[in-house]
């Protein structure tokens, strides 16, 4: 498949002159450049922790059953 990529000429010089002292193309720098994004999305999307609804209450309850600090500020609040 080709894919046409727009982009400014000063960030095609850059491509082209950090690609000039190496091994690869312009585009193979490309390619890598997209793989490497997507590979580091991916994998950041996999290091978000979720809890449910219910494990945070439980949590939360947990929390305010057994923390000292946090009922010292509850009593605070409640006065």
């Amino acid at each position: 498949m080709q894919v046409t990529i727009r982009m400014p000429s000063s960030l095609k010089q850059q491509v082209d002159e950090f690609v000039a002292e190496r091994d690869i193309t312009s585009m193979e720098f490309i390619r890598r450049a997209i793989r490497e994004k997507l590979s580091n999305e991916q994998d950041a999307a996999k290091e978000i922790p979720y809890i449910t609804s219910e494990e945070f209450r439980t949590l939360l309850l947990d929390t305010i059953k057994n923390d000292a600090e946090v009922q010292n500020e509850l009593r605070l609040i409640f006065q």
